[in-house]
């Protein structure tokens, strides 16, 4: 029986994360612009996702450590499909998203390491 709560629970987050997505795509970044509506939308899931956990988790009501555990496996074997998913099927790059330009100071400084670093050798 736990399982199935945990399958609804699992439902229920999903439904709450496309409701986070929604409500960025059509207020937020209209609002901000694309790269801040994303980091707010960011924001706002996992508090959202935390806050639907906090108040369902007492519901699921795992007994045994083994049921914990099997349900925290299921969660991040989750997280890893919705990953490569994104990565394998709709080509999602993110390890080559573009850094904001107050960010690109650790690829100045790492350029300078690299020039010290070339002549010394």
């Amino acid at each position: 029986m736990i399982y199935a709560k945990a399958f609804l629970v699992w439902w229920i987050l999903a439904g709450l994360a496309v409701s986070n997505r929604i409500v960025r795509t059509f207020w937020i970044t209209p609002v901000v612009g694309e790269m801040p509506g994303h980091w707010i939308g960011t924001l706002t899931g996992g508090m959202v996702i935390f806050l639907g956990l906090y108040l369902l988790l007492p519901w699921l009501r795992p007994e045994t450590s083994r049921q914990h555990w099997e349900i925290g496996i299921f969660s991040h074997l989750d997280r890893a499909f919705e990953f490569l998913a994104g990565h394998y099927l709709f080509g999602t790059r993110t390890a080559t998203a573009p850094l904001p330009k107050n960010l690109c100071i650790f690829k100045k400084n790492l350029t300078e390491q690299e020039e010290t670093i070339k002549r010394v050798v």
